[in-house]
């Protein structure tokens, strides 16, 4: 039988370490040990969420702009 936890933390602070991600969330610490090529896809994924969000903002920023214009 497979055993299957899911844990929802809201991280207070990351240290990437010599194996792996620590993020720790108050009193509680979860480690990620991570391989070279595992940290290349958390990259591509971190990337295009920070992509996303800086759009997000842009386009938001700008509507902003045109209000204050008229």
């Amino acid at each position: 039988m497979r055993v299957r936890q899911i844990v929802d933390v809201k991280a207070t602070n990351f240290y990437n370490s010599w194996s792996g991600l620590e993020i720790n969330c108050g009193d509680n610490q979860v480690n990620v040990e991570l391989t070279d090529d595992q940290y290349f896809q958390l990259a591509e994924i971190v990337n295009r969420k920070i992509e996303r969000i800086n759009k997000e903002r842009l386009e938001k920023a700008q509507k902003a702009a045109e209000v204050d214009a008229e």
